[in-house]
């Protein structure tokens, strides 16, 4: 159960899970051994396509559901992101047709699946609590993919270390949660939308491990 209908306790209870960070070692240690092989790297680019596609439509439905001005920082944050994925693309050597061909596994889309659904369906609050989620579960990992590619024993390219180098734009976050409380205090249920952070939490760890992770650890 939730700790009451505050946004930042809501957040705290989430980020306390320290057991799906854990479940993430295993992709840095497996990097850091050699694991980032060029496919593997290929196959992100490629995901982090899908994703940014993904997020550019979820919240241009998010922006017709709430007039909330976070949806203008989350859109410029996906398009940012889509600037970028060309010279990624071409330092993996990835084609502009292969890009759109994702790697399509059941661990995979569950984040892109999650957002699209609290997009169209989910509470203010759920909705918020699974951008919340996504925000903080994506950066703290990105951060750490960027020191393992660069401790890694092959040449990462540049262009895949400073798009994982980034942080979250300054104030997201907590801008995310005053749209979370603002869901809060129109009645949603700060229960369930604990449970959909929580479920966001788990799908982008699915995310990362889904094309990262070594042979028989994607789940």
């Amino acid at each position: 159960m939730s700790t009451g209908t505050d946004a930042r306790a809501l957040a705290d209870d989430l980020t306390g899970n320290r057991e799906s960070a854990r479940r993430l070692d295993c992709v840095y240690e497996y990097i850091r051994s050699g694991g980032a092989a060029e496919k593997r790297l290929r196959d992100l680019v490629r995901l982090e396509s899908s994703a940014a596609g993904t997020e550019v439509s979820a919240y241009a439905i998010g922006a017709l559901r709430y007039p909330h001005a976070i949806f203008q920082q989350l859109s410029a944050m996906a398009y940012s992101a889509q600037r970028k994925l060309p010279a990624m693309e071409s330092s993996v050597g990835l084609s502009s047709i292969a890009l759109l061909t994702p790697p399509w596994t059941q661990e995979s889309t569950a984040y892109l699946g999650l957002l699209c659904w609290t997009s169209l369906h989910g509470s203010q609050a759920d909705f918020g609590m699974a951008i919340y989620a996504d925000l903080h579960r994506y950066y703290h990992t990105a951060a750490r993919l960027a020191e393992a590619f660069g401790d890694a024993p092959e040449a990462i390219p540049g262009d895949i270390i400073d798009y994982y180098s980034d942080e979250a734009p300054e104030g997201l976050c907590e801008q995310t949660l005053e749209f979370v409380q603002e869901g809060l205090d129109k009645g949603d249920d700060p229960d369930r939308a604990l449970s959909v952070g929580r479920l966001m939490d788990e799908c982008v760890v699915l995310y990362w491990k889904s094309v990262l992770a070594p042979r028989g650890e994607t789940g």
